[in-house]
């Protein structure tokens, strides 16, 4: 991303915008690379707390950029520069930034719990093939499911970053500078309450299960849909819009987090392939309700208040789509689980065999033994007093108890 930021300075037309602009884009799939790594290094009982507050962050970047990028600008004009170079330079800042972060993150960082992925290979007898975890995960319903809804909440943000400024600067009269300020409130509530829907995720799993999970994102995502439409018709009155516009991106937000908090449990092969094509469906989803609710199109204008509505009753339709994801060993929000399924069972059904008899499942297999707790407190209670129960019934026996290290070991 920084050589593309620092070439922002650089633009004269607009072929440059759109170079620039299409780099940019290209080079934040780093928010996938940061959601795999953190569901990577973190046990399944707070990989859901983990993964929100690292996206959160990062969405957070985006009002703190519109708070302090005019800062930057204005006193690099202060200083003695003209406007028309001000800006150019301003960029030089977040451009330096991208660099340090990146200088940090190659010295300091390890790539898994068990060290770097080059000392990893080493080890291997064989390699895992990138076609068939791309297709593992291409093939599982819930990639899709789960990338269909994440439009219709990070997308959801992503489309009001983009026009709420202008929407109080034409509806209310405010300064663009003042429109500006309000504006970034929606992105800066990501300083917590992303985090707070990862940890419901979480505390959904710990009491319930998938299934709890499951209920929690459901519930943020109606509620954000449910104030999109009341944000739509309160546009008589400024401080009735702005706070709504808070408890939405509140409730927007959280939907992400939880979103996040189930996308671990799709595939392990192939986390990386789905936490990818997920956050892309945040993308294409901002595009496509923009597109249909808030274009410029002559004959399709509606109003932005329309617009807002009807984003809200998108989203909610979306979200019924939640109730058609199933888990053998867990079940789904309205649906029994298996009580002959089990986790590893269904995780290792992305490997072959010969992949299996050259360990390369391992991996796989490690977390399907964590993510038992899974199955809900009750059940998972149950289990471990049966395995205990048969473990000390191998014991008396005069057997080997067999001990498997997990990646919490």
């Amino acid at each position: 991303i920084a050589p593309s930021v620092f070439c922002a300075s650089l633009i004269v037309d607009r072929g440059g915008i759109i170079a620039v602009r299409f780099f940019m884009g290209i080079g934040i799939c780093i928010f996938v690379c940061n959601q795999f790594w953190s569901g990577t290094m973190f046990s399944p009982n707070c990989v859901g707390t983990v993964n929100a507050t690292c996206g959160g962050w990062g969405n957070l970047g985006g009002g703190v950029t519109q708070l302090i990028m005019p800062l930057i600008y204005s006193g690099i004009k202060q200083s003695g520069r003209p406007g028309f170079t001000a800006w150019r330079w301003s960029f030089m800042v977040p451009g330096a930034m991208f660099l340090l972060l990146a200088m940090m993150t190659l010295l300091f960082a390890q790539d898994t719990p068990n060290g770097s992925y080059r000392d990893l290979r080493k080890t291997r007898a064989a390699q895992v093939d990138g076609k068939k975890t791309l297709l593992a995960a291409v093939r599982n319903y819930r990639t899709w499911v789960l990338t269909l809804n994440y439009g219709y909440c990070f997308g959801v943000e992503l489309t009001i970053n983009s026009i709420i400024v202008s929407y109080f600067f034409d509806q209310f009269g405010l300064t663009l500078e003042i429109a500006g300020i309000v504006g970034a409130v929606f992105g800066l509530m990501n300083l917590f309450c992303r985090s707070a829907g990862g940890l419901a995720s979480d505390l959904g799993g710990k009491y319930f299960g998938m299934r709890g999970r499951l209920w929690a994102y459901f519930i943020l995502q109606l509620c954000a849909g449910a104030l999109s439409i009341v944000l739509g018709n309160v546009d008589d009155t400024l401080g009735g819009t702005i706070a709504v516009m808070i408890v939405f991106s509140a409730f927007v937000q959280s939907a992400e987090g939880a979103c996040y908090g189930v996308v671990p449990f799709v595939s392990r092969r192939s986390y990386g392939v789905v936490a990818g094509m997920v956050g892309a469906g945040g993308n294409t989803g901002s595009a496509v309700t923009q597109a249909l609710f808030f274009a410029d199109n002559e004959g399709l204008k509606m109003s932005t208040q329309d617009g807002l509505v009807w984003m809200g009753v998108m989203i909610m339709a979306v979200t019924c789509t939640l109730c058609t994801l199933h888990w053998p060993a867990w079940g789904g929000m309205l649906s029994m689980a298996d009580p002959n399924a089990t986790e590893e069972d269904y995780y290792l059904s992305d490997w072959e065999p010969e992949e299996v008899a050259a360990n390369l499942h391992i991996p796989s297999l490690r977390f399907a033994m964590e993510s038992k707790s899974m199955r809900g407190k009750a059940s998972y209670a149950k289990l471990m007093a049966e395995n205990a129960a048969k473990e000390g019934s191998e014991d008396s026996d005069g057997a080997p108890v067999k001990d498997i290290k997990t990646d919490s070991q």
